[in-house]
């Protein structure tokens, strides 16, 4: 549907009403937040929608996605969201596109603490992923010596996964 609201823009209301009327909350979330990447005035009701999946997976999909694609001004309102999945894994794949978004490399002390902690729950492959898009912060926070550091760590757990 999103694709259709692309190409003619005089549909996207008519999109917009049919995706409030799907019933299965995690595909509606999905498409409500595919036109709200069209059209920035429906981020907040995609948040809202993407915060009623019970399913925390699926829930830290698509706020990832949303925090790639939304305005500044939505993120503390995503970041919220992200901080009330319970479940640790999924809060790190939020977390995760959520990160993509911050100046890492002026990022507080705290907040950074705040956020590695979380990504300390992902799965190996995917926290070393992040890693590209952490690399500002730790360059900021501990200088190339704090770099050099992640590298061996990368290559002394890298060399157990053999």
């Amino acid at each position: 549907m999103s694709a259709l609201a692309n190409i003619d823009s005089a549909d996207f209301d008519v999109l917009l009403e049919a995706a409030r009327e799907i019933k299965y909350k995690s595909s509606r979330a999905s498409v409500l937040s595919a036109l709200a990447k069209i059209d920035s005035a429906y981020f907040d009701e995609a948040l809202q929608a993407a915060r009623e999946i019970k399913d925390e997976y699926s829930r830290a999909g698509l706020l990832s996605a949303l925090a790639k694609k939304s305005p500044q001004n939505f993120l503390s309102n995503i970041y919220e969201a992200i901080l009330a999945i319970v479940h640790k894994p999924s809060r790190a794949h939020a977390i995760s596109g959520y990160i993509t978004r911050l100046s890492l490399a002026t990022l507080p002390y705290s907040e950074w603490q705040t956020h590695l902690h979380i990504l300390a729950h992902c799965k190996r492959s995917n926290l070393m992923e992040d890693l590209v898009t952490l690399y500002p912060a730790i360059l900021h926070l501990g200088g190339t010596a704090a770099v050099r550091g992640v590298v061996d760590t990368m290559r002394q757990v890298c060399s157990q996964w053999k």
